[in-house]
């Protein structure tokens, strides 16, 4: 009988899936700092870096050799130096992870966000709205806050937020 009232896809149907895909984007996001942060108590920067890379290659080379074999892969001339930018990127992101908190490493590498209207604005030559520069200051003043209010901070605080 509930089999009968109970309409699973009507159901799926009515769940605001953009905000779920979102919540669960930020939540393996967000576990992501602390993750690594352990991970780098048992192997260093590079080691780290390398077995990732590994990992997601090993993922994704039946994708690719299946396009490749269908004659579809095609963007692997603009995928190495693409890779080679985010390998740049992962070096400072995790050497800023190994040498301060993965909350502190979260918190500034998430400014990036930040940047986005102001690159907007530069390239469309028009200022950001007032709430724009109102946030961004307010989330400036917490990176400061961030940064100087505990004796811990150090100079590697600086790489997360230039990994961005």
């Amino acid at each position: 009988m509930l089999s009968k009232t109970f309409n699973m896809p009507l159901i799926l149907a009515k769940l605001p899936m953009a905000e779920l895909s979102l919540l669960l984007t930020a939540f393996f996001w967000g576990t992501s700092y602390g993750i690594t942060k352990e991970a780098l108590l048992y192997t260093g920067v590079l080691a780290f870096i390398v077995i990732r890379f590994a990992l997601t290659s090993m993922l994704l080379a039946p994708v690719f050799i299946k396009e490749w074999r269908a004659g579809l892969a095609k963007d692997w001339k603009y995928a190495i130096p693409t890779g080679g930018i985010l390998l740049c990127i992962f070096l400072a992101e995790i050497y800023g992870v190994f040498h301060t908190t993965a909350s502190k490493a979260a918190f500034l590498i998430s400014l990036c966000v930040l940047i986005t209207p102001f690159v907007e604005a530069i390239t469309e030559r028009k200022l950001p709205s007032a709430n724009i520069i109102l946030f961004a200051l307010l989330s400036l003043f917490g990176v400061f806050l961030l940064t100087t209010q505990n004796s811990s901070s150090n100079a590697f605080d600086i790489l997360s937020l230039e990994s961005q």
